[in-house]
């Protein structure tokens, strides 16, 4: 598997599904995928999305559309499902991209169902895809947003802490937060073995100026650089607000 991943760097926010702001997904896969599947959770179900790319990875931007929004993008089809029970027939797309059930699902059961489920869907070989919020993005997103001081925020960031959900009081969603170690036992368990994690946006989305730094090319250049450098670091993985998580069906 390629060890440099050129995808992505999330711009600072509360941990909402992210923004991704440079995202080349097409770019884990070497084979160059025709066609993948990527699904988000809204309300309880999953929004499924359909990707044609080309050979030429397009880039895509993920901001967790509704169906009728999706439906509105080019060369994308929309329906709302369940990731733990996909409308695909057994090795029929490149790739599944989870940009959302695994946080979304309380029960580590659960999760290794959708996990199992992409597993089915792609083909030998191919990509399966997933990100996870960290356990201790609350408690850092609390303090950086300055809502640690609110005793609700912090005591249930910190609960969360605890038992890795979080019922956020405040502006947000109810989220699964992952120890970085627990996913990979995970994929493991879903028949994916081997799988490689990698830290979304390391410290960076701390940052108070990583906006600018987005938004200036150069400067983007410099701090993607830097952090691909030391994105598959484990003792770095919990520092990251996100982990994308990812294997290959053998």
């Amino acid at each position: 598997m390629d060890s440099r991943i050129d995808r992505t760097i999330i711009a600072r926010q509360p941990i909402q599904p992210p923004r991704i702001r440079t995202s080349q997904l097409p770019n884990l896969m070497r084979t160059a995928p025709t066609r993948a599947r990527g699904h988000q959770i809204s309300r309880g179900q999953v929004l499924t999305e359909t990707y044609r790319w080309e050979r030429a990875a397009r880039k895509i931007s993920c901001r967790c559309p509704g169906p009728a929004n999706t439906t509105r993008l080019p060369g994308v089809t929309a329906r709302q499902g369940d990731a733990r029970h996909l409308p695909l027939p057994d090795a029929s797309v490149d790739a599944v991209l989870l940009l959302g059930p695994l946080y979304h699902l309380a029960e580590r059961a659960d999760r290794v169902r959708a996990l199992t489920e992409a597993a089915r869907a792609v083909r030998p070989g191919g990509v399966v895809a997933a990100a996870t919020i960290n356990r201790y993005a609350a408690v850092h997103d609390s303090v950086y947003l300055g809502h640690y001081v609110d005793e609700r925020q912090r005591q249930a960031a910190h609960k969360a802490m605890t038992n890795g959900i979080m019922l956020s009081p405040m502006r947000g969603f109810t989220a699964y937060l992952h120890e970085p170690d627990e996913v990979p036992g995970e994929f493991a368990d879903a028949g994916l073995p081997e799988a490689r994690r990698y830290g979304l946006e390391g410290a960076f989305h701390l940052y108070g100026d990583v906006n600018d730094w987005l938004d200036d090319p150069e400067r983007r250049a410099l701090m993607l650089d830097a952090q691909r450098s030391m994105e598959c670091v484990p003792s770095l993985l919990g520092v990251s607000g996100h982990m994308l998580t990812i294997a290959r069906r053998g």
